[in-house]
């Protein structure tokens, strides 16, 4: 029978760490990789402003890990999901912005709501990153002579970018995120979450990383 603070905590497990124990004893034998989530979204230094769009559009993840490449997957930090969200923002505002320097150097009359809308990013049904481009929606002014693509010089799209993770100017990460190996008991998972209060432990099998476990794994039902 739990105890009068174990009760409170266990009806208030959403507002406070706590951990129940695990119901059967097997359990805190078995290892991470049982439990572990496998479906694990990364980021590696090839990664592009466009694939973070997309990897932001597909995952609910909170965090991301940086590895070193698809290929051989190194744990080499984590960047925090509102890190990358202001990073696509920021790429969308500085695309828009130079399009606006463009059009005015051309002679084109941009109103205070074109200036708007190609100030924000705008954002296609499936969630895709997009860039304004021609008149403003609702606008009759054709789009500048010879600007139809709108993109910066040659043709190149800037959100195509790859991100430079070593600016520590531009880019906030942890590097050096917590991982366990595969092979780590659940009893000695378990007992870390509750001590340190984690959110999320990184997987990994002889240096590469292959899983991730969260709260949610660690208190599953059937454990």
């Amino acid at each position: 029978t739990p105890s009068i603070y174990d009760a409170v905590l266990m009806m208030r497990g959403h507002e406070l760490p706590y951990l129940r124990e695990f119901k059967h004893k097997k359990s805190y034998l078995q290892t991470a990789a049982r439990i572990m989530r496998t479906d694990v979204k990364f980021l590696t230094g090839s990664t592009t402003y466009r694939d973070v769009a997309e990897i932001l559009r597909e995952s609910d993840q909170g965090e991301f890990p940086i590895v070193d490449s698809e290929r051989s997957r190194v744990l080499l930090g984590a960047i925090q999901r509102g890190v990358l969200e202001a990073l696509v923002e920021q790429r969308g505002i500085a695309v828009a912005r130079r399009e606006v320097f463009v059009n005015d150097m051309e002679g084109v009359e941009m109103t205070g709501r074109m200036h708007r809308e190609r100030a924000d990013s705008s954002t296609s049904d499936d969630g895709k990153l997009l860039l304004a481009q021609g008149t403003a929606p609702g606008e009759d002014e054709p789009a500048a002579h010879g600007n139809a693509a709108l993109h910066t010089e040659e043709g190149h799209d800037p959100i195509d970018d790859v991100i430079d993770f070593e600016d520590s100017s531009n880019v906030i990460i942890d590097a050096a995120p917590l991982s366990l190996p595969d092979t780590t008991p659940l009893g000695r998972l378990h007992k870390y979450f509750g001590v340190l209060m984690l959110d999320r432990v990184y997987v990994t099998c002889a240096g590469e990383l292959v899983g991730l476990v969260t709260r949610r794994e660690i208190m599953r039902p059937d454990l």
